[in-house]
């Protein structure tokens, strides 16, 4: 069985998992969950618009 990359088939999809991991980014926001269909992707929570300002108000900034 392959990992959740692996299982990217578009490979812009997976240059933003790469940037986002590379840049060590807190969140992916996509309008795509179809593409993304895990949770999170190396310390990266993959959030839809609505779910990451909902999660605004909960994440820590400091």
């Amino acid at each position: 069985m392959g990992t959740f990359y692996d299982s990217i088939k578009d490979a812009a999809d997976k240059m933003f998992l790469e940037c986002a991991h590379a840049g060590g980014a807190d969140f992916i926001i996509t309008g795509n969950k179809k593409h993304f269909p895990a949770v999170s992707f190396k310390g990266s929570k993959i959030v839809d618009p609505r779910e990451f300002l909902n999660q605004l108000t909960e994440y820590n900034f400091a």
